[in-house]
């Protein structure tokens, strides 16, 4: 199984440390990972995925300090809309 992470945040906010509602998220991940799989299936992998500005790397690292094995950030333009996050 593999668990995705998804973390969007607004270009007009740029938090250093992942935020509490997207760390609730994080936390379900992995409690989902410990809980699934059988003996004879393949380990549950989690990532998380941010899309924020280049200022927002604690986010990701946040997220991958908590236990999650692999990040990316994807760094959203100042111009991008807020519709599309």
């Amino acid at each position: 199984m593999r668990i995705v992470v998804c973390v969007a945040l607004r270009a007009d906010s740029t938090p250093t440390a992942l935020p509490a509602h997207d760390a609730h998220a994080v936390e379900a991940a992995l409690r989902l990972a410990e809980g699934a799989g059988r003996a004879d299936e393949a380990p549950t992998e989690i990532v998380v995925g941010v899309l924020a500005p280049a200022e927002a790397l604690g986010v990701a690292r946040g997220a991958l300090a908590m236990g999650l094995p692999r990040g990316a950030l994807v760094v959203a333009p100042a111009d991008l809309d807020d519709d599309v996050i």
